[in-house]
């Protein structure tokens, strides 16, 4: 098995030691992709321990989804210091 982490640290020495090394730079970014790979595939993967997906786990009925009522009562309550002859006029 391939460890790029600790190959990640000699790199950078490398690296750190001759700046103007072409190929031990071009290996050293390899390097450092390769381990960027391995730590977002870490950290998108799932186990089926962690319990019910969050979209199970969620009621939609329990939230507001009209948004035309909820438009309604803040317009009533922005006029509700208007008068009659005010709100005609809007």
């Amino acid at each position: 098995m391939l460890k790029f982490d600790t190959g990640l640290k000699d790199f950078r020495r490398v690296a750190k030691l001759r700046p103007r090394d072409v190929d031990a730079q071009k290996k050293l970014r390899t390097c450092e992709t390769e381990v960027q790979k391995i730590r977002f595939q870490a950290a998108i993967s799932s186990s089926a321990d962690e319990g019910p997906p969050v979209s199970e786990s969620v009621d939609p009925t329990s939230y507001c989804t009209s948004f035309s009522a909820a438009l309604l009562s803040s317009a009533a309550r922005a006029l509700s210091g208007v008068s009659r002859a005010e709100r005609r006029e809007l």
